[in-house]
């Protein structure tokens, strides 16, 4: 879907909060009354996911209760201030924590896997925050090509059909992680952005230009190039599975 086929930002922003609306609908991801805590990194996702939940409860869900958080570690950090303030101006508390050292643990793994084992810590630091204010839903902010890009990694790497999920619980149903950005496209988070001016990190992540997500990302990229309309089909497969689910059956040695 292009970008420029809404006239003003307000368009865009209605079409974006109705596919928060879709996607809570369609998987249960944001209850009323349910506090929220946000995954907050200071990217320009988290930063959109942000602001479109702010509308959302603005104009669907008033009940909904956001606090946004930030897990700070030695491999990457940024300046909080300009996030915190502009959270300030919208009513919406946040919270800076420390995930600690990581860098020798991504030494000893020789930094393979680095986004997993760095995603696995700030995680387990969300849900100690969760913890303490009484949370249970955990909010991040992938949109639409990061699950695609998890189907292929799945399946190129993992030998197995897989994704993530637009609500999953963890911890013995203790969190849920949801993601209300299932249906959106990264095209219009990107205009988002750039037309709301958030104040997004310029810190990069020093593993942020290696690893399969970016490879897969390309692909996708050029293949949507190529044949337009590949992501489309490719996300309808993921949420219309075959009757089958299992292409051969299970081999019995």
């Amino acid at each position: 879907m292009k970008s420029n086929r809404f006239k003003t930002i307000e368009e865009r922003e209605t079409f974006l909060v109705a596919s928060l609306k879709r996607a809570t609908d369609d998987f249960g991801i944001l209850r009323p009354g349910a506090p929220v805590v946000v995954g907050l990194s200071g990217g320009r996702d988290s930063l959109c996911l942000v602001h479109l939940l702010d509308l959302y409860r603005e104009r669907i869900e008033p009940s909904l209760q956001l606090m946004a958080a930030t897990v700070l570690s030695h491999v990457q950090r940024i300046d909080v201030e300009p996030v915190r303030n502009w959270l300030n101006s919208i009513g919406v508390e946040h919270r800076a924590i420390e995930a600690g050292e990581i860098e020798e643990e991504l030494r000893a793994n020789g930094n393979r896997h680095a986004c997993y084992l760095c995603s696995r810590r700030r995680r387990q630091k969300l849900c100690e925050l969760s913890q303490e204010v009484g949370a249970a839903e955990i909010a991040l902010g992938h949109h639409r090509l990061d699950f695609l890009e998890t189907f292929l990694i799945s399946a190129f790497r993992g030998g197995r059909l897989g994704c993530m999920s637009p609500a999953q619980k963890i911890f013995k149903g203790l969190f849920r992680i949801v993601r209300p950005m299932v249906y959106i496209e990264d095209v219009h988070l990107a205009a988002l952005a750039q037309q709301r001016e958030l104040p997004i990190s310029k810190h990069a992540c020093p593993f942020g230009d290696c690893g399969d997500r970016v490879q897969f990302r390309e692909l996708l990229q050029r293949l949507e190039k190529e044949h337009r309309g590949t992501q489309n089909s490719l996300f309808s497969a993921l949420t219309k599975p075959a009757d089958t689910p299992v292409i051969f059956p299970t081999r019995k040695d």
